[in-house]
């Protein structure tokens, strides 16, 4: 237990070289959060202990943690469209990722970790290279927010959702849209994908 009021966010990962110790966070399987308070909380599940990352100055929307573990993002609210990366080992701040003129409501890492990709208000999608902090690419092509993405593992294909109703696919790669679906009746709010 952390908070007192509504959480936003929560994005996990198993380590599968995670050691039995259950006192040393950087090796246990995480699961971070985001909340109103502005603070992201890093939880080690082994033993409900958790570290706190701030720098945000709104309440925090979306978060995502690298594959390996290594890297965790965190995405704020339209009164901080700023997206932070964050070093899971010692908790600095790497890269502040300025962009979106409006709130942040997703955010997922490539299989690789090279990749983030972010989606917002402002009815785009956005990928950055981790390594540089660099806007590679503005997805555009939704009429409504940009509720969620996430990537296809070991093929080139992101998905969204917005509340225009629609699923896109795209080619991340060339920034092509490939295939919509829509008939949902409402706004869809998140989409998951069985690995």
């Amino acid at each position: 237990q952390g908070y007192a009021n509504t959480i936003y966010s929560i994005a996990f990962v198993p380590l599968p070289n995670a050691t039995p110790d259950p006192n040393t966070a950087s090796t246990a399987d995480l699961l971070a959060s985001g909340y109103f308070d502005q603070v992201v909380r890093l939880w080690n599940i082994r033993n409900g202990e958790y570290t706190s990352f701030r720098g945000h100055t709104n309440a925090i929307r979306a978060v995502a943690l690298s594959s390996d573990g290594q890297l965790l993002a965190s995405g704020g609210s339209s009164d901080d469209p700023t997206i932070k990366l964050w070093s899971v080992q010692d908790g600095q701040c790497l890269r502040n990722l300025a962009g979106h003129p409006d709130g942040i409501w997703s955010l997922a890492f490539s299989p690789d970790g090279q990749i983030l990709v972010s989606s917002s208000t402002d009815q785009t999608i956005r990928l950055w290279s981790t390594l540089t902090g660099q806007c590679l690419k503005i997805l555009e092509g939704h009429s409504y927010w940009v509720t969620s993405v996430t990537f296809i593992s070991s093929q080139s294909i992101l998905v969204s959702a917005s509340f225009d109703r629609t699923i896109k696919f795209w080619n991340w790669q060339t920034g092509e849209c490939i295939r919509t679906w829509q008939g949902d009746q409402q706004a869809i709010c998140a989409i998951a994908l069985s690995p």
